[in-house]
Formats: C-alpha cells, structure tokens, sequence
C-alpha cells in the first residue's frame, strides 16, 4: 500500500512539474517546452525546450529540486541547486532567466504542490 501511495504522489508531482515548468516557460516568452522528464529518487528534472527565436532544441538538467514554501507571502516556489544547460554558451543567459534558481509556482498548481508535499 505504501509503494502505490509513493507511486501516485510521484506521478502527480511529476505531472503538476510539467505544467509548472510549461506554462513559467510561456509566460516568461523564454521558449517553447518540447520533453520533460523527472527522476523522484535523485531530484533531477531534464527539460528540453525551444528557446524564442532560434530554432535548436536546448535541454536543461535542474538538478536538487525542492519545494519552497514561503508563507510570509503566501506563495510556492520550485527550486533547484544547480542547472546546467546542453550548449554552455546559453547557460549565463538562461540562468539569468531563472533568478535565484527558482520558478514560481501559480496558484492553481500550489493546491496540488500542498496535497502530496
């Protein structure tokens, strides 16, 4: 019973990462998301996405995800330790994209975020 409630708390945070992470990669206009993927055991997401304006795929390893809550202003946020992204070129630039290595999560997806965090 424990591995099927493990499973399901991780098949719903990898869903709800995926629309997190798609729609701050809309609204911010920095790309179009193209594959995502989340490994639960070693928190690592792999995004890979198309940024605005070009037309290669870059792909993203956040590595050390956690959930942020900051109850002082009533929001969530999706952090990470470190990422690094396919072509170094890019990466000062996305980086900068991610302030503080963090992605704000809307309020919509924080009702789930608090369901299984």
């Amino acid at each position: 019973m424990l591995r099927f409630l493990t499973k399901a708390k991780g098949q719903t945070f990898s869903k709800t990462a995926h629309k997190i992470v798609g729609y701050y990669l809309k609204k911010k206009q920095i790309g179009e998301l193209k594959a995502f993927s989340i490994d639960t055991t070693s928190k690592k997401l792999i995004i890979s996405f198309v940024p605005r304006f070009f037309t290669d795929v870059l792909t993203i390893e956040a590595k050390n995800y956690n959930i942020l809550k900051d109850a002082q202003r009533g929001k969530n946020y999706l952090t990470f330790d470190n990422i690094t992204t396919s072509n170094n070129w890019n990466d000062s630039r996305f980086k900068a994209l991610i302030k503080d290595r963090k992605i704000e999560i809307p309020a919509k997806y924080s009702k789930f975020i608090n369901l299984i965090g």
